[in-house]
Protein backbone atom coordinates (compact mmCIF):
# COMPACT_ATOMS: atom_id res chain seq x y z
CA UNK A 1 0.00 0.00 0.00
CA UNK A 2 1.29 3.43 -0.91
CA UNK A 3 2.23 5.72 1.97
CA UNK A 4 -0.14 8.65 2.34
CA UNK A 5 2.44 11.11 3.62
CA UNK A 6 6.18 11.73 3.85
CA UNK A 7 7.67 13.77 6.70
CA UNK A 8 7.80 17.41 5.65
CA UNK A 9 11.48 17.51 6.67
CA UNK A 10 12.22 14.93 3.99
CA UNK A 11 10.10 16.78 1.41
CA UNK A 12 12.00 20.00 2.13
CA UNK A 13 15.35 18.24 1.62
CA UNK A 14 14.09 16.66 -1.61
CA UNK A 15 13.19 20.12 -2.91
CA UNK A 16 16.82 21.20 -2.50
CA UNK A 17 18.06 18.27 -4.55
CA UNK A 18 17.90 17.29 -8.21
CA UNK A 19 15.78 14.15 -8.55
CA UNK A 20 17.93 11.15 -9.40
CA UNK A 21 15.06 8.74 -9.91
CA UNK A 22 11.70 8.64 -11.65
CA UNK A 23 9.47 10.82 -9.53
CA UNK A 24 6.55 8.47 -10.20
CA UNK A 25 8.37 5.93 -8.01
CA UNK A 26 8.17 8.16 -4.95
CA UNK A 27 5.52 7.19 -2.38
CA UNK A 28 2.43 9.36 -1.77
CA UNK A 29 2.77 11.16 -5.11
CA UNK A 30 -0.55 13.03 -4.77
CA UNK A 31 0.55 14.46 -1.43
CA UNK A 32 3.92 15.49 -2.83
CA UNK A 33 2.20 17.18 -5.75
CA UNK A 34 -0.16 19.06 -3.40
CA UNK A 35 2.91 20.21 -1.48
CA UNK A 36 4.30 21.58 -4.80
CA UNK A 37 7.37 19.31 -4.95
CA UNK A 38 6.91 18.34 -8.59
CA UNK A 39 6.17 21.93 -9.57
CA UNK A 40 9.45 23.01 -7.94
CA UNK A 41 11.28 20.21 -9.76
CA UNK A 42 9.71 21.38 -13.02
CA UNK A 43 8.08 18.01 -13.61
CA UNK A 44 4.53 17.48 -14.90
CA UNK A 45 2.10 15.56 -12.72
CA UNK A 46 -1.57 14.95 -13.44
CA UNK A 47 -3.55 15.85 -10.34
CA UNK A 48 -6.81 13.92 -9.99
CA UNK A 49 -7.64 15.42 -6.60
CA UNK A 50 -9.16 18.73 -5.54
CA UNK A 51 -6.74 21.35 -4.23
CA UNK A 52 -8.59 22.40 -1.10
CA UNK A 53 -7.57 25.62 0.65
CA UNK A 54 -4.40 25.29 2.73
CA UNK A 55 -5.09 28.18 5.14
CA UNK A 56 -4.97 27.10 8.76
CA UNK A 57 -3.77 23.59 7.82
CA UNK A 58 -0.44 23.71 6.02
CA UNK A 59 2.01 25.74 3.95
CA UNK A 60 3.16 24.00 0.77
CA UNK A 61 6.79 24.20 -0.30
CA UNK A 62 7.65 27.85 -0.83
CA UNK A 63 10.93 29.11 -2.25
CA UNK A 64 12.72 31.72 -0.14
CA UNK A 65 13.86 34.06 -2.88
CA UNK A 66 13.73 37.53 -1.31
CA UNK A 67 12.60 39.49 1.75
CA UNK A 68 9.04 39.90 0.44
CA UNK A 69 8.55 36.17 -0.06
CA UNK A 70 10.15 35.50 3.31
CA UNK A 71 7.73 37.83 5.10
CA UNK A 72 4.77 36.13 3.40
CA UNK A 73 5.98 32.75 4.71
CA UNK A 74 6.49 34.13 8.22
CA UNK A 75 2.96 35.59 8.20
CA UNK A 76 1.54 32.22 7.17
CA UNK A 77 3.42 30.42 9.96
CA UNK A 78 2.10 32.92 12.50
CA UNK A 79 -1.43 32.39 11.16
CA UNK A 80 -1.07 28.63 11.70
CA UNK A 81 -0.19 29.33 15.34
CA UNK A 82 -3.02 31.85 15.82
CA UNK A 83 -5.62 29.54 14.30
CA UNK A 84 -4.57 26.33 16.06
CA UNK A 85 -3.64 27.45 19.58
CA UNK A 86 -5.21 29.56 22.32
CA UNK A 87 -2.28 31.47 23.70
CA UNK A 88 -1.94 32.62 27.31
CA UNK A 89 0.35 35.45 26.21
CA UNK A 90 -0.39 36.03 22.50
CA UNK A 91 1.50 39.27 22.07
CA UNK A 92 4.79 38.00 23.49
CA UNK A 93 4.46 34.54 21.92
CA UNK A 94 3.81 35.90 18.43
CA UNK A 95 6.52 38.54 18.83
CA UNK A 96 9.09 35.87 19.76
CA UNK A 97 8.13 33.57 16.91
CA UNK A 98 7.84 36.35 14.34
CA UNK A 99 11.21 37.85 15.17
CA UNK A 100 13.19 34.61 15.39
CA UNK A 101 11.69 32.84 12.35
CA UNK A 102 11.93 36.02 10.28
CA UNK A 103 15.63 36.38 11.10
CA UNK A 104 16.36 32.72 10.28
CA UNK A 105 14.60 32.91 6.91
CA UNK A 106 16.17 36.26 6.03
CA UNK A 107 19.63 34.93 6.86
CA UNK A 108 19.08 32.01 4.51
CA UNK A 109 17.90 34.16 1.61
CA UNK A 110 20.61 36.79 2.15
CA UNK A 111 23.70 34.99 3.44
CA UNK A 112 23.57 31.23 2.85
CA UNK A 113 24.74 31.60 -0.76
CA UNK A 114 22.19 28.93 -1.62
CA UNK A 115 20.87 28.09 -5.06
CA UNK A 116 17.77 26.65 -3.44
CA UNK A 117 16.01 27.42 -0.14
CA UNK A 118 12.53 26.39 0.95
CA UNK A 119 10.08 26.37 3.83
CA UNK A 120 7.16 24.01 4.41
CA UNK A 121 4.80 23.57 7.38
CA UNK A 122 1.85 21.44 8.43
CA UNK A 123 -0.57 20.96 11.30
CA UNK A 124 -0.83 17.34 12.52
CA UNK A 125 -4.08 17.19 14.55
CA UNK A 126 -3.55 13.61 15.75
CA UNK A 127 -0.18 14.59 17.22
CA UNK A 128 -1.29 18.10 18.25
CA UNK A 129 1.79 19.47 16.52
CA UNK A 130 2.72 22.22 14.12
CA UNK A 131 5.80 21.08 12.20
CA UNK A 132 7.93 23.55 10.26
CA UNK A 133 10.87 22.63 8.04
CA UNK A 134 13.38 25.10 6.56
CA UNK A 135 16.09 23.89 4.22
CA UNK A 136 18.78 25.28 1.91
CA UNK A 137 21.67 23.89 -0.14
CA UNK A 138 24.03 26.75 0.74
CA UNK A 139 27.47 26.95 2.27
CA UNK A 140 26.47 25.80 5.77
CA UNK A 141 27.33 27.33 9.14
CA UNK A 142 31.04 26.44 8.98
CA UNK A 143 31.86 28.37 5.82
CA UNK A 144 29.47 31.16 6.81
CA UNK A 145 31.52 31.70 9.98
CA UNK A 146 34.77 30.93 8.10
CA UNK A 147 35.58 28.03 10.37
CA UNK A 148 35.00 24.28 10.70
CA UNK A 149 31.49 22.83 10.44
CA UNK A 150 31.66 21.86 14.13
CA UNK A 151 32.66 25.34 15.29
CA UNK A 152 30.21 26.93 12.85
CA UNK A 153 27.29 25.00 14.34
CA UNK A 154 28.44 25.95 17.84
CA UNK A 155 28.52 29.64 16.91
CA UNK A 156 25.10 29.50 15.24
CA UNK A 157 23.63 28.27 18.55
CA UNK A 158 25.02 31.16 20.60
CA UNK A 159 22.94 34.24 21.35
CA UNK A 160 24.17 37.43 19.69
CA UNK A 161 26.81 35.70 17.54
CA UNK A 162 26.48 36.50 13.84
CA UNK A 163 28.58 35.77 10.79
CA UNK A 164 27.84 39.36 9.73
CA UNK A 165 28.85 42.54 11.53
CA UNK A 166 25.27 43.40 12.45
CA UNK A 167 24.41 44.06 16.07
CA UNK A 168 20.76 43.06 15.71
CA UNK A 169 21.54 39.67 14.15
CA UNK A 170 22.62 36.35 15.66
CA UNK A 171 19.48 35.90 17.77
CA UNK A 172 17.12 33.94 15.53
CA UNK A 173 18.21 30.35 16.13
CA UNK A 174 19.03 30.65 19.88
CA UNK A 175 15.76 32.47 20.65
CA UNK A 176 13.73 29.96 18.65
CA UNK A 177 15.42 27.01 20.38
CA UNK A 178 14.68 28.48 23.80
CA UNK A 179 11.08 29.31 22.87
CA UNK A 180 10.34 25.87 21.39
CA UNK A 181 11.93 23.89 24.22
CA UNK A 182 9.93 25.86 26.80
CA UNK A 183 6.83 24.82 24.83
CA UNK A 184 7.90 21.16 25.21
CA UNK A 185 8.31 21.12 21.47
CA UNK A 186 11.18 19.71 19.44
CA UNK A 187 13.90 21.15 17.26
CA UNK A 188 16.58 19.60 15.09
CA UNK A 189 19.23 21.45 13.10
CA UNK A 190 21.57 19.82 10.59
CA UNK A 191 24.41 21.51 8.71
CA UNK A 192 27.08 19.59 6.80
CA UNK A 193 28.28 16.85 9.20
CA UNK A 194 26.88 18.43 12.39
CA UNK A 195 23.46 18.17 14.04
CA UNK A 196 21.78 19.65 17.12
CA UNK A 197 18.66 18.10 18.69
CA UNK A 198 17.79 20.89 21.10
CA UNK A 199 20.25 19.68 23.74
CA UNK A 200 23.36 18.13 22.22
CA UNK A 201 25.55 18.79 19.19
CA UNK A 202 27.07 15.79 17.44
CA UNK A 203 28.41 14.50 14.14
CA UNK A 204 25.81 13.21 11.72
CA UNK A 205 25.27 12.09 8.15
CA UNK A 206 26.44 14.89 5.86
CA UNK A 207 23.86 17.25 4.43
CA UNK A 208 24.91 20.00 2.04
CA UNK A 209 23.62 23.30 3.43
CA UNK A 210 21.38 23.62 6.46
CA UNK A 211 18.13 22.05 7.61
CA UNK A 212 16.06 23.38 10.53
CA UNK A 213 13.09 21.33 11.73
CA UNK A 214 10.71 22.65 14.37
CA UNK A 215 7.79 21.00 16.15
CA UNK A 216 5.48 23.21 18.22
CA UNK A 217 3.36 21.46 20.85
CA UNK A 218 -0.17 22.79 20.26
CA UNK A 219 -1.34 21.42 23.63
CA UNK A 220 1.27 23.28 25.67
CA UNK A 221 1.35 27.04 26.06
CA UNK A 222 4.34 29.37 26.22
CA UNK A 223 4.94 30.61 29.77
CA UNK A 224 5.37 34.33 30.41
CA UNK A 225 8.69 34.04 32.26
CA UNK A 226 10.15 31.91 29.49
CA UNK A 227 9.05 34.39 26.86
CA UNK A 228 10.60 37.26 28.82
CA UNK A 229 13.85 35.35 29.40
CA UNK A 230 14.42 34.36 25.79
CA UNK A 231 13.45 37.55 24.01
CA UNK A 232 16.54 39.56 25.02
CA UNK A 233 15.37 42.97 23.77
CA UNK A 234 13.46 45.95 25.07
CA UNK A 235 9.94 44.68 25.93
CA UNK A 236 8.52 47.76 24.21
CA UNK A 237 9.52 46.15 20.93
CA UNK A 238 6.97 43.38 21.46
CA UNK A 239 4.40 45.72 19.89
CA UNK A 240 6.50 46.14 16.76
CA UNK A 241 6.92 42.43 16.07
CA UNK A 242 3.36 41.52 17.04
CA UNK A 243 1.80 44.26 14.90
CA UNK A 244 4.01 43.27 11.97
CA UNK A 245 2.61 39.75 12.15
CA UNK A 246 -1.03 40.40 13.09
CA UNK A 247 -3.83 42.53 11.69
CA UNK A 248 -7.24 43.26 13.15
CA UNK A 249 -9.15 42.76 9.89
CA UNK A 250 -9.63 39.08 9.04
CA UNK A 251 -10.81 38.23 5.54
CA UNK A 252 -13.12 35.20 5.77
CA UNK A 253 -13.62 33.45 2.44
CA UNK A 254 -14.75 29.94 3.39
CA UNK A 255 -17.70 29.28 5.71
CA UNK A 256 -18.65 25.71 4.89
CA UNK A 257 -17.01 23.71 7.70
CA UNK A 258 -17.07 23.78 11.49
CA UNK A 259 -13.29 23.27 11.57
CA UNK A 260 -12.88 26.58 9.71
CA UNK A 261 -15.09 28.25 12.30
CA UNK A 262 -13.06 26.71 15.13
CA UNK A 263 -9.79 28.02 13.66
CA UNK A 264 -11.39 31.45 13.26
CA UNK A 265 -12.53 31.22 16.89
CA UNK A 266 -8.93 30.59 18.03
CA UNK A 267 -7.66 33.51 15.95
CA UNK A 268 -10.26 35.90 17.36
CA UNK A 269 -9.48 34.67 20.91
CA UNK A 270 -5.76 35.43 20.50
CA UNK A 271 -6.24 38.84 18.90
CA UNK A 272 -8.83 39.91 21.47
CA UNK A 273 -6.64 38.74 24.35
CA UNK A 274 -3.80 40.84 22.89
CA UNK A 275 -6.06 43.91 23.08
CA UNK A 276 -7.07 44.12 19.43
CA UNK A 277 -10.63 44.51 18.13
CA UNK A 278 -10.98 41.96 15.33
CA UNK A 279 -13.07 42.77 12.29
CA UNK A 280 -14.42 39.79 10.35
CA UNK A 281 -14.67 40.72 6.69
CA UNK A 282 -17.12 38.57 4.71
CA UNK A 283 -16.91 40.62 1.52
CA UNK A 284 -15.18 37.89 -0.49
CA UNK A 285 -17.04 34.69 0.40
CA UNK A 286 -16.19 31.72 -1.80
CA UNK A 287 -18.51 29.10 -0.24
CA UNK A 288 -22.05 28.88 1.04
CA UNK A 289 -22.74 29.17 4.77
CA UNK A 290 -23.04 25.89 6.67
CA UNK A 291 -25.12 25.50 9.81
CA UNK A 292 -22.09 24.24 11.74
CA UNK A 293 -20.09 27.36 10.83
CA UNK A 294 -23.09 29.52 11.73
CA UNK A 295 -23.21 27.86 15.17
CA UNK A 296 -19.51 28.58 15.70
CA UNK A 297 -20.07 32.22 14.69
CA UNK A 298 -22.77 32.61 17.32
CA UNK A 299 -20.33 31.41 19.97
CA UNK A 300 -17.64 33.82 18.73
CA UNK A 301 -19.95 36.84 18.76
CA UNK A 302 -21.40 36.03 22.18
CA UNK A 303 -17.92 35.42 23.66
CA UNK A 304 -16.19 38.48 22.18
CA UNK A 305 -18.35 41.64 22.12
CA UNK A 306 -15.36 43.54 20.70
CA UNK A 307 -15.67 41.68 17.38
CA UNK A 308 -17.16 43.59 14.47
CA UNK A 309 -18.55 42.14 11.25
CA UNK A 310 -18.20 43.58 7.77
CA UNK A 311 -20.96 41.71 5.93
CA UNK A 312 -22.10 43.74 2.89
CA UNK A 313 -24.10 40.85 1.43
CA UNK A 314 -25.80 40.01 4.74
CA UNK A 315 -24.68 36.40 4.68
CA UNK A 316 -25.27 36.13 8.42
CA UNK A 317 -28.84 36.49 9.55
CA UNK A 318 -29.03 34.96 12.99
CA UNK A 319 -32.24 33.89 14.61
Amino acid sequence: MEEKFLPISKICKLACQTPDQLYQDLPCSDYLSRMNLFKIWGMPYKEIFTRNCDEGRFIPLTALTDEETTQVVVDKIILLVLQNMRLDHPQKTIANLERSINEILCNISQHAEAEKAFCIAQIYPAKNELQISICDNGIGFGRSFQTSSKEGMSKALQIGVSSKALGHRGNGIPILIDTILRNNGKMKIVSMDQSFDGKDQKETETFQGASINISINLNNNFDKKGLDDCFHIDPAHYHHYFNRACVEKISVKRVNLRSIGQRLHNQVFNLAKAGLKPVLDFSFLETSLSESFKSEMKIILSSFPCVKIDDPYQAFKFD
